[in-house]
C-alpha cells in the first residue's frame, strides 16, 4: 500500500484510486475497508466518506455479526460522520 510521506511527519496510508471496472458500491466497501484496516480518514476526500457511509447499512446488516465487529463498523460510522 503507499503511503504519503513528507519529513517528520507520520506516513499516511493512501487508498488506490477507483478502478475504471470497479462499481461504486465496491470502491465504497473498499474504502469502508480502508477505515476499518487503517483507522484514518485524512487521506480519503469527503466523495470517498460518503460512499463508505452509503454502503455501511448493508454491511451492518450482514447476518452472523459478532458484537466486536459491530463495534469496529460503528467506530468507523463515527468516524465517517466526524
Amino acid at each position: 500500500m503507499p503511503y504519503a510521506t513528507t519529513p517528520d511527519v507520520r506516513l499516511l496510508p493512501l487508498l488506490e484510486p477507483r478502478a475504471a471496472d470497479e462499481t461504486l458500491h465496491a470502491y465504497g466497501c473498499r474504502v469502508l475497508r480502508f477505515l476499518l484496516v487503517h483507522d484514518c480518514t485524512a487521506t480519503l476526500s469527503d466523495a470517498d466518506l460518503e460512499l463508505a457511509d452509503h454502503v455501511y447499512p448493508l454491511a451492518v446488516s450482514a447476518p452472523g455479526l459478532s458484537p466486536p465487529v459491530l463495534q469496529q463498523l460503528t467506530h468507523a460510522r463515527h468516524q465517517i460522520l466526524a
